[in-house]
């Protein structure tokens, strides 16, 4: 028997009420009064004592079992087994198949013994009840008992966290609906591995009943490479990668061209217990995008000894500054060229010359960077220039509105003013940076366009630490005359990524395959992956694990109800077995509530007293 309300037993102290009140009586009425007619009385009296006795008992007894039976049904006690047969139920299972469940935890992976504890709470459903399989992936296979068996077996782990949270609020929508509709009640039965950066705060969820099976014993000691980057994003032809380790270690770092032959390699050992840098110089021999990766020695989760990282090497970039851009352009074309970032160039507009940054009047060719003039009555000259270079923006009415413009990086800056940029033609083009929703940086072949000019009464961009990295970045993206998108872009497996402008194709270890729309989902195996246009390296994607998946700590059984709420009428359980799960979230179908039938046995108790006591008053 189980009670899922056990605090309610403390009711059953109030059945010593009933039993003072009968001793207290007892107390009072044995005071014996000496008065000659009362004698008479006694004696009538006695011959009917041991009647009147054992019916006050039995009366006590039938008050103290209907105040235990009260108390009792408060509690919620259910019992386990078939009682008849019940109703078909929906279930819904959630397998948590992160990463993190990959870990080998005494001969054997996390997620096999997850997925046999989901095979336990399957034994003990019939073919009528309606069941659910939900992945931290987002798939949901639908059917009977024997068609979420074979999808259960057929579960693999992924290569980052997934979104088991997500799954778990769609499992309870899915029971509830069905709850909804009248066809089943049932729940949910949650298998996790209860890895704290999985569950980092409460999931609110339908009512319905939540079974949790939380992986037995603690996390495995774990070794991981949890960052990797270089720096700078284009090597001219030097660069450092840097590297972050959980744990120290032996590591190695390789750099494969195109060919996949390593062009450069580093080895050392971690002695710090949480991170250490590396710096690898590489020579102009090879040229263009070039993948590398930071291998550790296997230990028990593998999907997190390797990391990968992508470097763009060739020349600086160079860059001129027209005096119509204003200072801080030249400023920031001296700084970045006396510190190398840049190459030394002057201005000009012949062919083959550097990117100009000017506003538009003053530039004669692409590629430039091009900045909105400050005096309106510029503003028709610079619209029919931009015309003239084949840039497919003009410049629209003035907006006064201080606002903050958001970089897609996730930097912000404030805008006092600002011209409103309008399309021309739907022509593709990148929005690096965004005001009020409306364009404020776009770039497009061979420009940059901004919205404000840099100038601080316009925009604080120029004066922020933020404004050489971004000059430095846009000429980089001018550099070449292939366009090449020189940082890549780093995204988790299976993460939604925008296409960059003019990419065709995503070249990765089983062949390119072309990309026609302006997003696509990143491939759910790790590793580094080219952009491709025409055949050409135009970018890199990386795809790694989330950092925090390799952070393996767990929560306990208290941590882990605490991340679960549920609405009105649900419930939530955690335990470590799939077969309790399974009993907890079918309540009534599994496990038979005893709470009505003591209720109603307690209420004819006290019903039966209550005409007895009235017989006896009558008497």
């Amino acid at each position: 028997m189980q009670f899922f309300a056990p605090l309610w037993l403390a009711l059953g102290a109030a059945a010593a009420v009933p039993l003072l009140l009968h001793l207290w009586n007892r107390r009072r009425s044995g005071e014996r009064v000496l008065f000659p007619p009362v004698r008479l009385l006694t004696a009538a009296t006695e011959a009917r004592g041991a009647a009147i006795r054992l019916r006050e008992w039995i009366l006590l007894a039938l008050r103290v079992l209907a105040v235990v039976l009260l108390a009792a049904a408060a509690a919620q006690p259910s019992v386990s087994g078939r009682v008849g047969a019940r109703a078909p139920a929906a279930v819904a299972l959630v397998l948590d198949n992160s990463l993190s469940t990959s870990a080998v935890v005494d001969g054997r992976p996390v997620l096999d013994a997850l997925r046999g504890e989901l095979r336990a709470a399957l034994a003990g459903l019939t073919p009528g009840d309606r069941v659910w399989l939900l992945t931290a992936d987002g798939r949901v296979v639908a059917g009977d008992v024997a068609t979420v068996r074979a999808a259960l077996d057929a579960v693999r782990p992924l290569a980052g966290a997934g979104e088991v949270p997500a799954a778990l609020r769609r499992a309870a929508g899915l029971v509830a609906a069905a709850r909804a509709r009248g066809e089943h009640d049932g729940g949910v039965v949650v298998a996790t591995d209860a890895q704290a950066t999985t569950w980092p705060r409460p999931v609110t969820v339908a009512g319905v009943r939540v079974g949790v099976v939380r992986a037995r014993g603690d996390a495995p000691a774990d070794r991981a490479v949890a960052a990797l980057r270089a720096e700078p994003a284009r090597w001219s032809p030097e660069g450092a990668v840097i590297g972050r380790l959980t744990a120290a270690g032996d590591w190695h770092f390789a750099l494969r061209d195109s060919a996949g032959r390593v062009v450069t390699e580093a080895r050392g050992t971690a002695v710090a217990a949480d991170s250490f840098d590396a710096r690898v110089v590489l020579r102009p021999t090879a040229r263009g995008w070039l993948a590398g990766t930071l291998d550790l020695a296997p230990d028990e989760l593998r999907g997190d000894d390797a990391r990968h990282v992508a470097v763009f090497v060739g020349p600086p970039p160079q860059l001129a500054a027209d005096p119509s851009a204003g200072p801080f352009a030249a400023a920031g074309v001296t700084t970045l060229t006396e510190a190398r970032a840049v190459g030394a160039a002057p201005g000009g507009s012949s062919a083959g010359a550097p990117p100009l940054i000017s506003e538009p009047q003053a530039s004669t060719r692409l590629p430039a960077i091009l900045v909105a003039p400050a005096d309106p009555a510029r503003l028709a000259v610079a619209n029919r220039a931009l015309d003239r270079l084949g840039v497919p923006w003009r410049y629209a009415a003035s907006v006064a509105l201080p606002t903050t413009a958001a970089f897609r990086a996730g930097s912000s800056v404030p805008v006092l003013r600002r011209w409103r940029l309008e399309p021309r033609a739907p022509r593709a083009a990148d929005t690096l940076a965004a005001v009020a929703g409306e364009p404020w940086i776009v770039a497009g072949d061979g420009y940059v366009l901004l919205a404000s000019p840099l100038d601080t009464t316009w925009t604080r961009f120029p004066a922020r630490a933020a404004f050489l990295p971004w000059l430095m970045a846009a000429a980089t993206r001018l550099a070449d005359p292939g366009r090449v998108a020189t940082r890549p872009q780093m995204v988790a497996p299976g993460a939604v990524v925008p296409v960059p402008a003019g990419a065709d194709a995503l070249l990765g270890p089983a062949g390119a395959r072309p990309v026609g729309d302006v997003r696509i989902t990143a491939p759910a195996r790790p590793g580094v992956y080219f952009w491709l246009r025409t055949g050409a390296r135009v970018g890199a994607l990386v795809v790694d694990p989330e950092a925090e998946e390799v952070v393996l700590a767990r929560l306990d059984a208290k941590g882990m109800g605490d991340r679960v709420r549920v609405g009105a009428g649900g419930a939530v359980d955690v335990g470590t077995s799939g077969a309790d799960a399974r009993a907890f979230v079918l309540g009534a179908g599994g496990r038979r509530s005893l709470a009505p039938l003591l209720a109603a046995v307690a209420v004819l108790l006290l019903g039966g007293e209550a005409i007895a006591a009235r017989s006896r008053a009558a008497a």
